[in-house]
């Protein structure tokens, strides 16, 4: 199978450092054929002066229709003067909030991506995947009220339709296994089935994300449990990537990744272009 990776953030990412070419440069090193560069894109709101921005020539400015087409062209130039030696696509990963679906949706139907990441980092506005922001939200909810505010937000990115793969599917688990303990591998159980067999109906795909195991969990996102209940309602595995933020994890574990989606025999389609 042909080594991806199909979850990158380079430096237009206001948490990311790297160009563009550099992380083109470590992806072609590490024997890769094919990467998608998934730019964050935050447009809750009640979040703008916190996440609304985007990097362009190594200066944070506001997002805007510009703003994010320089960032296209970019990675379309990288498309061209590597496409002899690696497949690159244009993507983005998205933050998803019912409250701002529409935002979600208008924002793409203006731009032509080859790859759309739905994923969960809010609950009440409050990012839970943050380590600055996760123990405010914690502090003041139980782990059954963390596993129904995610699963319902969740519920609602699958239901919109908006997106090509769902992201760390798990994230939840990146801070609040720390904060609630072991019983946070456990909160899927009664929530994720649903889930699961709404993206089976609309076709859209998992992604198996090594970063959980950059950040000491001993495992993927998601976790073999959610990846077993996957492959048994037909769910696909379309993406596999490694959430790099700087040029250095690109590629990180995504062979084992597969390895565990083989092991699992989970239905593999790797994500093409949209169009």
């Amino acid at each position: 199978m042909e080594l991806v990776d199909y979850h990158i953030h380079p430096d237009f990412s206001q948490d990311a450092t790297g160009s563009i070419f550099e992380f083109v440069k470590s992806a072609i090193d590490k024997g890769l054929s094919s990467i998608a560069f998934t730019t964050h894109i935050d447009l809750n709101p009640k979040r703008i002066a916190l996440d609304r921005f985007i990097r362009t020539n190594g200066r944070l400015s506001f997002l805007s229709e510009e703003s994010f087409q320089q960032y296209i062209d970019k990675v379309e130039e990288a498309r061209v003067r590597f496409s002899d030696r690696i497949d690159i696509m244009i993507g983005a990963e998205l933050s998803y909030g019912k409250s701002f679906e529409n935002e979600i949706a208008n924002f793409l139907s203006r731009f032509r991506l080859d790859l759309v990441i739905g994923s969960v980092h809010c609950l009440e506005n409050i990012a839970v995947t943050s380590s600055f922001e996760a123990p405010i939200y914690f502090a003041t909810h139980t782990l059954t009220e963390l596993a129904d505010g995610y699963f319902q937000a969740l519920y609602g990115l699958v239901d919109s339709g908006l997106f090509d793969t769902v992201g760390h599917i798990d994230g939840y688990k990146k801070y609040a296994t720390s904060y609630y303990g072991k019983s946070v591998s456990k909160i899927h159980k009664g929530h994720i089935e649903g889930i699961l067999s709404l993206m089976k109906e609309k076709g859209i795909g998992i992604e198996i994300n090594s970063s959980a195991y950059r950040r000491g969990l001993g495992e993927f996102y998601p976790s073999e449990d959610i990846l077993a209940l996957a492959g048994g309602l037909g769910v696909l595995v379309n993406s596999f990537g490694s959430d790099a933020h700087n040029p250095s994890d690109v590629g990180f574990m995504v062979k084992d990744a597969m390895r565990l989606a083989k092991k699992h025999k989970l239905n593999i389609k790797i994500h093409r272009r949209r169009i």
